[in-house]
């Protein structure tokens, strides 16, 4: 039960491709649940560096709800917006104090004229 020279190195090379493989199957792995991870709880608190900015983004958000779906957004009454000078987070509809389409798009037209 000799092995000659050629035959360790191929049963080697088979051993080291093997072991590299599993290490790179699972850094990607570690990659793909980190990603998701980031994207699960990175959108939980926005900050933003004004008010004006704040109510900018909320506007923008619910008049393309609003033009797609016809109704406001979903997270529209979550308190996710950290707003400057407030220690507590802030919703959209805090913002704007408006609960559907019509209505915010009401104000929204005020403030444009």
């Amino acid at each position: 039960m000799f092995l000659n020279i050629r035959t360790y190195s191929l049963i080697m090379t088979k051993k080291g491709m093997t072991a590299t493989l599993m290490i790179v199957v699972t850094a990607i792995i570690v990659l793909i649940i980190a990603l998701v991870l980031i994207t699960i709880f990175s959108g939980a608190i926005t900050p933003l560096a004004s008010l004006a900015q704040a109510q900018n983004n909320c506007r923008i958000q619910a008049e393309t709800t609003c033009t797609s779906t016809g109704s406001i957004p979903a997270t529209w009454g979550i308190s996710s917006l950290k707003v400057p000078d407030s220690d507590q987070l802030k919703s959209c509809q805090e913002l704007w104090t408006c609960n559907t389409c019509s209505a915010c798009q009401n104000k929204w037209a005020i403030i444009v004229e």
